[in-house]
């Protein structure tokens, strides 16, 4: 998929904020490598893992993301603050996915750090939500700002964080302009119940290196390990996030 997108796409387009998305195409070729991450197959591959990972995460820390000429200063203040909020969400992105892969990994070859620590992840969410109140326009435009709240909000472990994704959901639902932003706040409510509920259960250890039966997955508050959970309870639900 990635090699057929960057097939797709011009030399010049990588870099430039599209005016529709909000994003540019690198940074849609990183979400796509970011997908496209799988299990290593053997514990040889681990190492080859965690290198990919971190270089996907130094490119992203790196990004540049060009507002196109001659455009208004709101516009142009909009459409940073857009491209901001899509790269730190895709950074989240980045946790789940490696934390969902790692909490697979058997016991004794997990002895790599993690990618992210707990107040990167922290810092990363209150980013988001705050580039969001800070510029409602976001929440208005056609191309809604939902995978950017939609990941915020996966990640939100504390009261505050999730009273102020709530709000952020408030204030697009007092539009009635988007049939899909109902669905996708029902569905962080789903995510928050499930978390709470399995906070405290024991995390089961895999002996061997292999892939553990979903019900031995580690679903545990700020782990970032139940991300499949998460894509389960999303696969029964047929709404878009942008």
């Amino acid at each position: 998929m990635t090699l057929t997108l960057l097939q797709w796409m011009g030399p010049t387009d990588h870099f430039q904020i599209n005016t529709y998305t909000g994003l540019t195409s690198g940074l849609l070729l990183l979400i796509n490598q970011i997908t496209d991450l799988e299990y290593p197959s053997n514990s040889k591959l681990v190492a080859d893992h965690h290198r990919i990972a971190a270089d996907i995460k130094t490119s992203l820390e790196g990004l540049r993301q060009d507002v196109p000429p001659n455009l208004l200063f709101s516009t142009t203040v909009q459409l940073s603050a857009s491209a901001e909020a899509y790269r730190l969400a895709c950074l989240l992105y980045l946790h789940h996915k490696v934390a969902s892969i790692r909490a697979r990994i058997a016991v004794r070859t997990t002895s790599l750090s993690p990618l992210f620590s707990q107040s990167e992840v922290l810092h990363l969410t209150s980013q988001i939500l705050s580039l969001l109140e800070d510029n409602p326009g976001l929440t208005r435009t056609v191309a809604n700002r939902l995978w950017p709240i939609f990941m915020a909000g996966s990640s939100a472990n504390d009261d505050f964080l999730r009273l102020r994704v709530l709000n952020l959901f408030e204030q697009i639902e007092k539009d009635r302009r988007f049939w899909n932003v109902a669905p996708v706040r029902m569905m962080i409510l789903k995510i928050w119940r499930h978390r709470d509920i399995h906070v405290d259960e024991p995390v089961v250890s895999t002996r061997k290196y292999k892939k553990a039966p979903a019900k031995e997955a580690e679903y545990r508050q700020g782990s970032g390990s139940d991300w499949d959970c998460i894509l389960e309870m999303m696969a029964n639900f047929t709404w878009s996030l942008t």
